[in-house]
C-alpha cells in the first residue's frame, strides 16, 4: 500500500510538471503577461493542472491495481 501511495504521489507531481512544461509559455503568449499574473487566471490554470495530475495518477494506479503489478 505504501509503495502504491508513493507511486501515485510521484505520478501526480510528474503530470503536473509535464502540464506546466507544455502549457505555461503557451498561455502567457496567448493571454498576455498582465492577464496571466492576475489571481483568477492563475487559479484556473493551476486548477486545470491539479485536475490533470489527479486524473493521471488515478489512471496509473488503476492500471497497476488491475494488472496486479504491485502487491
Amino acid at each position: 500500500m505504501t509503495s502504491l501511495l508513493l507511486l501515485a504521489i510521484f505520478v501526480f507531481v510528474a503530470c503536473m510538471y509535464l502540464f506546466w512544461l507544455t502549457t505555461h509559455k503557451h498561455f502567457i503568449k496567448m493571454y498576455g503577461e498582465t492577464y496571466f499574473k492576475q489571481t483568477t487566471s492563475k487559479l484556473y490554470y493551476w486548477q486545470g493542472a491539479i485536475s490533470f495530475g489527479i486524473g493521471g495518477a488515478l489512471l496509473v494506479v488503476y492500471i497497476v491495481k488491475y494488472f496486479n503489478w504491485m502487491n
